[in-house]
C-alpha cells in the first residue's frame, strides 16, 4: 500500500513575518501565467474574478485594484472587460516587472518553480 508523505522541505526555511515577506524582494514564477502548472482566474463568492484562488482572501490583501466596483462581475457585459482592464494589465506587468510590488501571497506561493506534486513523496 502506497503512503503520501509530506516532504520536509519547508521545516528548513526560517520562519518570516508578514510583513518581511511583504517587503521581500523575491523571483516570481506566477502559477497564473504559467502554462505548464496554470491556476485559473477564480471567481470569488463576493463576485470578483481573481487571479487566483489563492488570492481570495477575507481583505483581498494585495488585490485590492482587482475588487473595485466597476470590476464586480454584475457590472460587466463580459469576463474579457474584467481580465483586460487597466487594472489587471498593471498587476501581471507588476508580477513580471516589479515583483517587490506583487501580493504577499504571490510572494510565498509562486516563488519557486518546483510544482506542487514535487512536495509529496510517494512510498
Amino acid at each position: 500500500m502506497s503512503k503520501i508523505i509530506v516532504s520536509d522541505l519547508a521545516s528548513d526555511r526560517p520562519k518570516l513575518t508578514k510583513e518581511q515577506i511583504r517587503d521581500m524582494e523575491v523571483k516570481l514564477y506566477p502559477r497564473c501565467l504559467d502554462l505548464e502548472q496554470r491556476k485559473p482566474p477564480a471567481y470569488s463568492a463576493a463576485g470578483y474574478i481573481l487571479p487566483c484562488c489563492w488570492a481570495d482572501t477575507a481583505k483581498w490583501d494585495g488585490f485590492e485594484k482587482l475588487v473595485q466596483e466597476h470590476l464586480h462581475i454584475s457590472n460587466v457585459k463580459d469576463v474579457d472587460e474584467i481580465l483586460f482592464s487597466d487594472e489587471w494589465d498593471e498587476f501581471f506587468h507588476n508580477l513580471i516587472e516589479n515583483p517587490i510590488m506583487a501580493p504577499r501571497v504571490c510572494k510565498v506561493k509562486c516563488c519557486t518553480k518546483m510544482s506542487f506534486k514535487s512536495k509529496f513523496v510517494i512510498r
